[in-house]
């Protein structure tokens, strides 16, 4: 895993552009992505095990306002695994509470991660959080918008198909997301090689 963990931090760090005075960060109904704090509960089902990406913060400055994703393929329905559905359940119960015990001052948002009295959280104080707990964590060098590149070789190591990688990220092209993330695991490269050469029939010696 640590192998793993190395591969995800180097090419990270070269496929994520650095922060910008404007930045673009996708909204995704799941903590996978802390950025994904704008989106309301309506787009993302525990039932169904989905979550729907739709809508991107646009910050400038300090002020931030949403608009739709980038491209066709960036608005997109991403499947949620078992762990992420129980934790996005509780983390429902959880903020029905904060809603009663805060009364008439709540803000009724219906956002996912909001803070205790309903307001969205604003994007520094998300980025700043994810880099107190990846210090505490002793985690190595990291950014918040690492964290879409590295689940993507995560899931490639997994065994996931490049097609499969790309639809999760939303890219448009296939070759792009080969083009990025198929250097990053020469084993992936080595396994489709052999893949394909065993379609090919040959005699025996």
């Amino acid at each position: 895993m640590r192998g793993v963990w190395r591969t995800i931090s180097r090419r990270a760090s070269c496929a994520v552009r650095p922060d910008e005075q404007v930045r673009e960060i996708e909204s995704a109904n799941a903590p996978a992505d802390p950025c994904a704090s704008p989106r309301s509960w309506p787009h993302r089902s525990t039932a169904n095990a989905t979550g729907t990406i739709d809508t991107q913060i646009i910050q400038l400055g300090w002020s931030t306002t949403t608009s739709t994703p980038k491209s066709e393929a960036s608005n997109r329905l991403i499947p949620l695994d078992r762990g992420t559905v129980d934790v996005l359940r509780a983390h429902r119960d959880r903020q029905r509470q904060w809603r009663d015990e805060a009364g008439p001052d709540w803000t009724d948002t219906d956002l996912v991660f909001t803070r205790r009295d309903g307001n969205a959280w604003h994007p520094a104080d998300v980025t700043d959080r994810f880099r107190l707990l990846a210090d505490t964590g002793g985690l190595p060098p990291v950014r918040l918008h690492d964290l879409r590149p590295g689940a993507a070789t995560l899931a490639l190591a997994a065994g996931a198909e490049m097609k499969t990688v790309q639809e999760l990220l939303g890219h448009a092209s296939y070759a792009l997301t080969a083009d990025t993330y198929t250097s990053t695991l020469p084993e992936y490269a080595r396994t489709a090689a052999e893949n394909a050469a065993n379609l090919v029939p040959r005699r025996s010696a």
